[in-house]
């Protein structure tokens, strides 16, 4: 039971401004060390107070992508691992993440699958989910499988049952440059009021598709950083965010996110890691905040006044 109560993130510098500040004055208070040990508890302790929240969160990775689901009943899922390097992994240590109830890789590109391999080496996985089976022994994609099967992880593959997969399905299919991002694994998660679609680097084929089957949603992940080849006119209009999350890379050699493409999702209120660093988005259902986390910063609400001709603000 104890255990059980101590199973919170903690509060640490790396996540929180405030506790920067907190155990600077701790250190110099070492004439009066019980007011110094007392005062780094407070900025180091866990911190217990999201109750039943839905917390997502889109890590700064550079050119690539990934979020960090995190559900009321404590289940947390990692879709996409951005690109090879244990950014991602020393990201959740810090956040207090030991287990991931699932880990999802959108498709098996290196900007979304590279920096999975230490995660799944390091940490305490669940279930590994892909679109499909790898089809092409000793690639990047077979060696994380396998490793995950090592280790005893359940492999899942689009069509099983157990997350909220809305592409691709069993039937489809598609061709050309594009078939591995057009069968990248999209996933609308709802809770409440709110509902978040994730959707890997999804291109026109795959929008094409989908719209006429979506229904308009919170938070869009923009399709492929923002690239040209992605966010049709009319993918854009079905899914009607109130807000558009870009993740990519500062001055990345693609040009992403497209200032065309930013363009189209313009009523929405747009956040972009390489300019405002980490999102984290809360919800208890009903209510939303926003907020977003840089070195120099800390975690800081995102200004709530109405922005743009589509007069979006948090409820």
């Amino acid at each position: 039971m104890i255990l059980g109560l101590l199973e919170c993130d903690p509060l640490t510098p790396a996540v929180g401004a405030m506790a920067v500040p907190g155990l600077a004055v701790a250190s110099m208070l070492a004439s009066r060390p019980i007011w110094a040990i007392l005062l780094a508890l407070a900025c180091l302790l866990p911190r217990c107070d999201r109750g039943e929240q839905l917390i997502v969160t889109f890590p700064d990775v550079g050119q690539g992508g990934a979020a960090l689901v995190e559900w009321p009943d404590g289940r947390r899922w990692l879709v996409d691992g951005g690109p090879p390097s244990t950014r991602v992994l020393h990201w959740l240590r810090r956040s207090g993440v030991r287990r991931l109830d699932a880990v999802v890789l959108s498709h098996p590109h290196p900007d979304h699958m590279g920096g999975l391999h230490p995660v799944i080496k390091a940490l305490d996985v669940g279930s590994l989910w892909a679109p499909q089976r790898p089809q092409q022994d000793g690639s990047a994609f077979s060696s994380l499988w396998n490793e995950a099967a090592e280790r005893g992880i359940s492999l899942r593959v689009a069509g099983d049952p157990g997350l909220p997969v809305i592409h691709p399905e069993q039937t489809w299919t598609t061709s050309g440059r594009a078939n591995i991002n057009n069968r990248s694994l999209v996933l609308r998660l709802t809770y409440g009021q709110h509902s978040f679609l994730l959707t890997g680097d999804i291109e026109s084929e795959a929008e094409n598709y989908l719209h006429h089957r979506l229904e308009p949603s919170t938070v869009v992940q923009v399709p492929h950083h923002g690239s040209r080849t992605s966010s049709g006119s009319a993918f854009v209009a079905q899914v009607r965010p109130r807000w558009a999350v870009v993740q990519a890379g500062r001055n990345n050699r693609f040009g992403h996110p497209a200032p065309e493409i930013l363009s189209r999702w313009g009523p929405a209120r747009i956040l972009r890691t390489d300019r405002d660093g980490t999102i984290r988005f809360i919800s208890d259902g009903q209510r939303l905040q926003v907020d977003t986390w840089h070195p120099s910063t800390g975690w800081r609400p995102v200004d709530r006044r109405p922005v743009g001709s589509g007069s979006v603000s948090i409820p």
